[in-house]
């Protein structure tokens, strides 16, 4: 009985310190938030699809304190990263004091202007998190013109040259 007791809380305590979760955001057009409460390893991953060509940007923050004279650190994320279609998203760290002995950090993954092709994509945001931290951000895609959307736009400034240039002519 107490072999099985134990073998279940080490079966529980092992699944709980990795959480893999995956968000399904379908066919992204604009501006698409995303977030996590989470805690020990984690590995999320946002999967979305995008109808034509577009270029993606992405940002995600982790907010924690420090508080040095007990040395407590609330809501951390260690080893916080993240790829976008396996490419590695830019880290960044700033620290700022708030109250004596008290330290806000805030950690930036950032990637702007990623070519996307039209299909499916992954952005995974993954860490170690202290007992209860989060992160939140977006995902926004702005399609690009199509060839012929520019050669349309072209021909369309040409007749406005033309008609300016005739009138100017008179």
């Amino acid at each position: 009985m107490k072999l099985r007791l134990v073998a279940f809380v080490a079966v529980a305590v092992s699944t709980g310190a990795l959480a893999d979760t995956t968000f399904n955001l379908g066919n992204l057009v604009g501006p698409t938030p995303i977030g996590d409460m989470v805690s020990g390893l984690f590995t999320d991953s946002y999967d979305f699809s995008v109808a034509a060509a577009s270029k993606g940007a992405v940002v995600a923050f982790n907010t924690w304190y420090d508080i040095t004279p007990p040395g407590i650190t609330l809501g951390k994320i260690s080893s916080f990263s993240g790829m976008l279609d396996g490419t590695p998203l830019a880290f960044s760290s700033i620290s700022t004091p708030i109250s004596p002995g008290v330290n806000q950090e805030i950690q930036t993954l950032a990637a702007s202007t990623v070519p996307l092709a039209a299909g499916m994509h992954t952005l995974t945001i993954a860490g170690a998190a202290d007992f209860s931290s989060a992160y939140t951000g977006s995902i926004k895609v702005t399609p690009v013109p199509e060839p012929e959307t520019w050669a349309l736009m072209l021909a369309g400034l040409g007749a406005l040259g033309t008609l300016a240039y005739r009138r100017r002519a008179r």
